[in-house]
């Protein structure tokens, strides 16, 4: 028999390798698409409400903000603490134990209620802690409501997210996005009786809303976790069958939800200090940053749609035992995500003026709201990418030394260098933007370095093994 010749083997490893990017990317795009959607969704129900509750009363909508922003810490945190529903099934998944994907479901049940239930009963406490924070008598009564209202609604979201991630980890990202699309809808006619109207005929302003969203969550958990005990595999995936106690599984599930929850917790209180020293600059400075800040945030949705894709590519092919495919997924969805920030970056370049005046008519604000959002186009590009290489070391299960990395870039770096150059350098509001690039480009760059480390090091060992 003819020896192969080495030249023939090389063309089969270029072939095959081809082969396996070409599929990357179709997968990509297939799970990125919908899943997209369905972060933005998250976002715009709240914008709507924001929208729309600010056209109809501005006291109103400052019970809607301050009643929110005592609330928020729990809707992000519960949302990094599920995440190992994700990788877990993910990498159940790859490594074609499909039952095990609907264990790692069903755990996140009871986690989820129990996440949802502690912030649902800090909600009954929303007015106290306002006081407590400072605010005055009838800001306190009116954002403690919202606060009540919305908090009613937080377990029902929890089981809502941890569903829609066990989805999207079995390439199932549609479904989640139906109900989103569904819910932003529903939402918005909500709105629109309620915070007019409402129930007893008398206009509700921010309650209305906040019961609009809680509805709307509602509206979420029952359709979505209806269709995954109704689905037609159901029984491949084991999502009805009661699993025998798997302690190893759960405690890594919940290792990395903990790992997940502290790199987000950094991240959000990290720019909320920086929104603190927009505050010290003055009012304008303050809104100036409000605005940009808001308009980033809309385009990092996409970073995180794109960043759950490659989590669930990556996991998959953790899960499968196969480094190559790892990089593949890895890499590939830092190329798209660049590709997109970056043409969402030539927009904000070349046309923030226009951008901004959508948000304001004070000449004040305007001019100094237009050169921030100029230079979030730089920002874009690093802080989506060091979220995209976040989840792909996410889906391979490396855990805590990512958040560390984080916490160094964000609450240490930026906040700084932020700090240094608008109150230093005596660059104001830019400089916030420019500390802001500095952490977030650092924590690209650790996050890359420490995934090719570990692919060079094929450090990437699996509980499983494909037969």
């Amino acid at each position: 028999m003819p020896k192969k010749n080495i030249l023939d083997h090389g063309g089969d490893q270029r072939s095959s390798l081809y082969i396996s990017i070409k599929s990357h990317i179709k997968e990509l795009f297939q799970l990125s698409l919908p899943t997209i959607v369905s972060r933005m969704g998250i976002l715009l129900i709240v914008t709507a409400d924001t929208l729309m509750v600010g056209n109809y009363n501005s006291t109103q909508l400052a019970y809607q903000a301050i009643g929110i922003a005592v609330i928020i810490p729990f809707l992000l945190g519960s949302l990094g603490l599920i995440m190992g529903t994700m990788v877990i099934s993910s990498n159940a998944y790859g490594a074609k134990r499909f039952s095990e994907c609907g264990a790692a479901w069903r755990r996140s049940i009871k986690y989820s209620l129990l996440l949802g239930t502690v912030g649902m009963i800090f909600g009954f406490f929303g007015d106290e802690v306002l006081i407590l924070l400072g605010q005055t008598e009838d800001l306190a009564k009116g954002g403690g409501e919202v606060t009540f209202i919305i908090g009613l609604g937080l377990p029902a979201n929890v089981l809502f997210l941890s569903t829609m991630l066990f989805l999207e980890s079995i390439k199932r990202p549609i479904p989640g996005m139906v109900f989103m699309i569904a819910a932003n809808i529903l939402n918005i006619f909500l709105n629109d009786y309620l915070i007019h109207s409402g129930e007893s005929g008398e206009a509700m302003g921010a309650a209305g809303a906040a019961w609009a969203t809680t509805v709307s969550r509602f509206f979420l958990c029952v359709g979505l976790t209806s269709y995954v005990w109704w689905m037609h595999d159901r029984d491949r995936y084991g999502v009805r069958i009661k699993h025998p106690s798997d302690v190893s599984a759960w405690r890594v599930q919940r290792r990395i939800g903990y790992a997940s929850g502290v790199s987000i917790g950094i991240e959000s209180s990290s720019f909320a200090i920086l929104n603190i020293f927009a505050g010290w600059l003055g009012p304008a400075s303050l809104a100036s940053y409000t605005i940009a800040f808001n308009m980033f945030a809309i385009v990092f949705m996409i970073a995180t749609g794109v960043g759950s894709a490659t989590s669930v590519l990556v996991g998959i092919a953790y899960g499968r035992s196969n480094n190559r495919d790892i990089a593949v997924a890895g890499w590939l969805g830092l190329a798209l995500n660049s590709v997109i920030m970056g043409l969402f970056g030539c927009l904000f370049f070349f046309y923030s003026q226009t951008l901004v005046s959508f948000y304001t008519n004070d000449n004040e604000v305007l001019s100094l709201a237009s050169p921030l959002v100029a230079f979030i186009a730089f920002i874009l590009a690093v802080d989506g990418g060091q979220a995209i290489m976040s989840s792909a070391l996410r889906g391979c299960r490396d855990i805590w030394v990512p958040s560390l990395m984080q916490g160094c870039s964000f609450l240490i770096v930026m906040v700084s260098v932020a700090y240094f150059f608008a109150f230093f350098e005596d660059h104001g509001i830019l400089g916030l933007m420019k500390g802001a690039f500095v952490g977030a480009t650092l924590s690209m760059i650790l996050h890359s370095a420490r995934f090719q480390l570990l692919f060079l090091r094929r450090q990437l060992p699996s509980q499983y093994v494909v037969d």
